[in-house]
């Protein structure tokens, strides 16, 4: 549920990001757009690395957690350094992702040493290729320049579209999981 709804949060991010910017910064800085379109695909990756960041720490693996930790922020300041003078936003965003990712690859590689899970199975690669579905829409939006709220009301449905095509979740499923809320959130009234 954690990469659903911060995968869902992201789509909303990059769908409306040019509205966020106008009302935020004025009309003068819509082109920085991009940058915070790049920053959405950036939650979603720090979104897994969280994930098994929290997972690692369950396993009581936080030595080996900050030894993840070190190479990603040296590839951050290489990246900033690097990316930033050429690439400006756009550079310090792109030089997160790629720490985030090499976070992402070496905690994934140390909780698979150490728990044998297998984190790549096939619920796991249907959530992303929903996600991979619902972004390309949120592209074509942009490229046929649809109205961002157009684009940001049909984004959450295309990924629910997606999730259900994909095979991610059954229906059932979801009202399990819907009906699990609605109950926990009584239960806190």
């Amino acid at each position: 549920l954690f990469l659903l709804g911060g995968t869902a949060l992201a789509l909303v991010l990059a769908s409306s990001a040019k509205m966020i910017v106008v009302v935020v910064a004025g009309a003068a800085f819509d082109s920085s757009a991009s940058t915070l379109q790049l920053f959405a695909l950036l939650f979603v990756i720090h979104t897994c690395s969280l994930l098994l960041r929290e997972a690692a720490i369950t396993l009581h693996l936080q030595k080996q957690v900050a030894r993840c930790i070190a190479p990603a922020l040296l590839v951050a300041g290489v990246g900033f350094y690097v990316l930033i003078p050429r690439l400006e936003g756009n550079g310090a965003v792109l030089a997160l992702m790629a720490a985030e990712s090499l976070l992402l690859f070496n905690l994934s590689r140390l909780i698979l040493r150490h728990s044998q899970v297998q984190l790549l199975g096939h619920a796991f690669m249907r959530l992303i290729a929903a996600g991979l579905i619902a972004a390309a829409f949120v592209v074509a939006c942009e490229t046929n320049d649809f109205n961002w709220w157009v684009t940001t009301a049909l984004t959450l449905p295309v990924y629910g579209a997606a999730l259900l095509s994909v095979g991610a979740f059954a229906v059932l499923d979801m009202r399990r999981v819907a009906a699990q809320m609605v109950n926990r959130l009584k239960t806190r009234i």
